[in-house]
């Protein structure tokens, strides 16, 4: 009834949305149904096989690799094939490589550093030219409001999925029915087939044209702006690396389990939906989000350090599922604002500004995934109590650098 609600709420809106725009959010719905199982139930996968800190910081930091060499072999391959070719290449390439590593078996921890950086280039392509084209098509419309609208609808998929895909692994291992791979491997057709309808849609999208000047790591001359927000995405991928592997590992120590891990994702996507529904329209000042994520992640870090307790991580779930929809719609906008300013309207260097900007953002997640991957093997009491100070540190660089963005954007 609360989505249903809230897109009454929003239908005036999305009766303006163009044809472009309306298949756009539908592929983006379909692709973040399949999104729990690419990113967390097929890391569970690997670490039934090899349960250890190590293997998944491998391939947490493999994969995150692995998405900026898709950007770079987008950048090339884009001078002959159309974003919206590629961006159908990379979410059909999502669904087929986990379903067949998974039927390649349990036991395949010593190819973890290709898995994650074959499943890694994949999303590389999707995330490359999904930014892209959301960027190019949403160009003259309201942004805040389209952002508001995708934000819901990611996290109704985020509502759906993980209960299901959690309570059937869970139900079919406590019933007996099937092995652990035979089990995965149906979770993973089911899934491919779910993003099939996620390339339906972005084939109806308007074909476009390629970009042959596209070939460049870095924008040219960027502006004193551009710098800023260079930092700030490298403390953005500081915050979501961590984001990404310690709630994760928490969750696998003191609960184990896909039924558990799905609850509490779904848990989380209501909390943050019924956020989002209640004062999502009445939060516009996206450094005011930034100071509430701040002062939250000090609870919720003090919480698991000095407690250290399932109730502890249960708490921390919760606070930070209360903010959550926010920080990634300021996120969002900030992107799009800082690279339409950059790029000035020329579609190449569109292009080469969200190349420019994944660089610097995986470059912060390895920053911090790389070390763990030792420390993680020697200490891993010490990552999972102390974790969250890092994500606190890096919050607070990117509210600073947020504060020098905004004054050169006008975002709040």
């Amino acid at each position: 009834m609360l989505i249903t609600s809230f897109l009454t709420r929003e239908h005036s809106f999305l009766s303006t949305l163009t044809k472009d725009e309306r298949y756009l959010l539908a592929a983006s719905f379909f692709r973040a149904l399949a999104q729990p199982f690419i990113v967390t139930f097929f890391a569970l996968y690997l670490w039934h096989g090899a349960p250890n800190q190590a293997t998944l910081f491998t391939y947490f930091s493999s994969y995150f690799l692995g998405i900026m060499l898709g950007f770079i072999v987008n950048s090339l391959a884009i001078r002959s094939v159309t974003p919206r070719h590629m961006l159908v290449f990379g979410i059909f390439l999502e669904g087929l490589l986990p379903l067949i590593f998974i039927l390649c078996g349990v036991d395949i921890s010593h190819l973890v550093i290709l898995v994650g950086l074959s499943v890694g280039l994949a999303a590389g392509l999707y995330w490359a030219n999904h930014g892209y084209l959301t960027s190019l098509i949403i160009e003259h419309t309201n942004r805040t409001a389209y952002v508001s609208l995708e934000t819901a609808l990611m996290a109704a998929a985020g509502i759906i999925a993980p209960i299901m895909v959690g309570g059937w692994l869970s139900l079919a291992h406590w019933l007996n029915l099937f092995s652990l791979t035979t089990n995965y491997s149906l979770v993973a057709f089911i899934n491919l087939f779910v993003l099939l309808l996620g390339v339906y849609y972005t084939l109806k999208l308007t074909p476009g044209q390629t970009l042959h000047k596209t070939w460049r790591l870095f924008v040219k001359k960027p502006t004193k702006t551009w710098h800023i927000f260079r930092a700030f995405v490298i403390f953005d991928g500081i915050v979501s690396a961590i984001d990404t592997s310690i709630p994760f590992l928490l969750i696998l120590y003191f609960f184990r389990g896909e039924a558990t891990i799905g609850s509490l994702s779904t848990i989380s996507a209501i909390v943050g939906t019924t956020m989002i529904y209640l004062i999502g329209r009445r939060i516009s000042n996206h450094l005011r989000v930034f100071r509430v994520w701040l002062i939250i992640s000090c609870l919720t870090a003090l919480l698991v350090s000095l407690f250290f307790s399932p109730w502890a991580l249960l708490a921390a779930i919760f606070l930070r599922s209360l903010i959550a929809p926010f920080t990634a719609s300021s996120i969002s906008y900030v992107v799009m604002n800082a690279i339409s300013k950059q790029a000035k309207n020329d579609e190449q260097q569109r292009a080469i500004c969200f190349l420019d900007r994944e660089v610097f953002l995986n470059a912060g997640r390895l920053i911090v995934l790389v070390p763990l991957i030792y420390i993680g093997s020697q200490l891993p009491l010490v990552v999972l109590r102390v974790g969250f100070f890092i994500f606190i540190l890096a919050i607070l660089a990117e509210l600073l650098l947020l504060t020098k963005i905004n004054k050169a954007l006008t975002l709040s």
